[in-house]
């Protein structure tokens, strides 16, 4: 079963972005995959925002490096690198806004393909 939260704000709502960020907290911390007997477990949207700080979206060095790729199970994450790795070993469809997940240098917890390296835009 999936529950699915949908949280709709206007552009420009003042507090907008400190209240997902409260709300972000408090579903990574309360269904985190093992608390409440491991049957809940709160993951991202990639096409909407998340990794909230006070002020806008995709900023959280934490949750871009910690959460998300907790989320996905053990090793699942590293899993994921790998097979990019393998499917795109040049970073063609590489971007700079997956929020650093796929870094040269990743954050803690991000994943790294089976050569090594974080799967990422490539160094210039």
């Amino acid at each position: 079963m999936a529950v699915w939260l949908d949280v709709p704000t206007l552009p420009g709502t003042p507090y907008a972005a400190a209240f997902l960020r409260e709300l972000e907290q408090f579903l990574f911390g309360r269904y985190d995959g093992r608390s409440e007997g491991g049957h809940a477990l709160a993951r991202v949207e990639w096409s909407k925002g998340w990794a909230y700080t006070e002020t806008e979206a995709w900023q959280d060095a934490d949750v871009i490096g910690t959460a998300v790729p907790a989320s996905f199970g053990d090793g699942g994450w590293g899993r994921a690198a790998g097979v990019l790795d393998r499917l795109d070993p040049h970073r063609v469809s590489a971007t700079r806004s997956c929020g650093g997940c796929w870094a040269e240098t990743p954050p803690t917890g991000c994943g790294r393909g089976p050569r090594g390296r974080a799967w990422g835009p490539a160094s210039a």
